[in-house]
């Protein structure tokens, strides 16, 4: 799969994953992947990436993200979800900083 539309993919399940578990302590990074998306074709793979890699910030940023849920299996579904997202999108964006 082509670089950048393995980042358009991954984007989009991080945010899936995130407007279904995320609180309002995600605002920020779901308002920031539905803009990348949304306007996925008018950047180029570098400022795509560029633009993902702010979603790794400290304290509170994608990096610190999990979900608790009372049943164990469901909370390591959910999170095995989102650390796989997670850990392609890191793998993408890295070298950016």
């Amino acid at each position: 799969m082509e670089q950048k539309e393995k980042l358009k993919t991954t984007l989009i399940e991080l945010n899936t994953q995130l407007k279904l578990y995320g609180s309002s302590t995600m605002y920020n990074q779901i308002s920031i992947l539905s803009r990348l998306i949304d306007d996925f074709n008018d950047y180029s793979i570098d400022e795509a990436k560029e633009v993902a890699s702010s979603l790794f910030t400290p304290k509170s940023g994608l990096s610190e993200f999990n979900v608790w849920e009372d049943d164990y299996d469901k909370r390591m579904e959910i999170n095995s979800k989102i650390d796989k997202a997670r850990s392609e999108l890191w793998e993408l964006v890295k070298d950016v900083r």
